[in-house]
């Protein structure tokens, strides 16, 4: 369940929360018609937009960050451990001297990677999340410059904002590496 989502597009899980939380069939209102109440269309509340974004994000990207994650964590000496274990560390003592500081390269390199896509929302995900009804609160960078771009076709003020916008992720970027290559002896250069 947690790797799945990172191999399918976006198309597929915002098709999958729309069948979930659709008000005909859908498994969200089903409960609750068991409990009484009335059906919604939670994909078309203004309220429900972040909590749907946020969730989704998560569901989608625990599959690959779990893959990293674990990919380190082989990689540490398991000699480490019996040796901890052998001194009477407990489970908690373990994770904290010996798998975090045996995978905290990783740790900085993800995190410097995930600094270059901050100003980026998914647009793929706000794009096929957007209904009429959220239209307001959807809207982020990605989607405006598309929208300023393709509907308007004012394509040089949409190049000017994603060409900005690029060199803000190039500066935090560099900026993240920086600092990580200073305090925590990790870098991408």
């Amino acid at each position: 369940m947690s790797y799945l989502p990172n191999f399918v597009s976006w198309a597929v899980v915002v098709t999958l929360l729309t069948a979930i939380f659709s008000p005909y069939g859908g498994l969200y209102n089903d409960i609750r018609k068991m409990m009484g109440l009335d059906a919604v269309f939670l994909m078309g509340e203004k309220e429900a937009f972040y909590p749907l974004a946020i969730f989704s994000d998560m569901w989608k990207n625990v599959g690959w960050g779990s893959i990293v994650y674990l990919s380190a964590i082989t990689a540490v000496d398991q000699g480490l451990y019996e040796a901890a274990t052998i001194d009477g560390a407990n489970r908690w003592q373990c994770t904290w001297h010996i798998t975090i500081p045996g995978i905290a390269t990783t740790i900085g390199i993800m995190f410097i990677m995930r600094m270059g896509g901050i100003l980026s929302a998914d647009y793929d995900q706000v794009l096929l999340l957007q209904q009429p009804a959220n239209l307001q609160i959807s809207q982020v960078l990605d989607t405006y410059v598309l929208q300023t771009g393709i509907r308007y076709g004012k394509f040089e003020y949409a190049t000017a904002i994603g060409l900005v916008k690029s060199l803000i992720s190039l500066g935090m970027v560099v900026i993240t590496n920086h600092l990580a290559k200073k305090y925590g002896e990790v870098g991408l250069w």
